[in-house]
């Protein structure tokens, strides 16, 4: 296989956009390229992006660098993202449902 896809991973943090990517081969993964991206002061604000297009702008120039197979993974940090309470099912499971033969 010629071209083969790159798992990037990115964290945004105050100062900086620090990215890895990695390819897997046979049996291991191993580092093709890191990245680490400065961002001017005040555009993350209290782990907010305050500027979106100022932070698409630097992704942008940084995209070209990239070979056309890849996928970038993002984590988002969890008080800050939208969560949902599922409610409790209506009985627990081996709770006596089961039939014994």
């Amino acid at each position: 296989m010629a071209f083969r896809n790159w798992r990037l991973g990115m964290h945004i943090q105050q100062d900086s956009i620090a990215i890895v990517a990695l390819l897997h081969e046979r049996s291991h993964w191993a580092l093709r390229r890191w990245w680490r991206i400065p961002l001017p002061p005040g555009l993350v604000r209290q782990g907010m992006v305050a500027d979106v297009s100022a932070l698409g702008s630097r992704l942008a120039a940084w995209r070209r660098e990239l070979p056309a197979q890849h996928q970038v993974s993002i984590a988002f940090p969890a008080v800050r993202t939208l969560q949902k309470r599922l409610p409790y099912p209506q009985f627990a499971c081996g709770s006596g449902n089961r039939r014994r033969g």
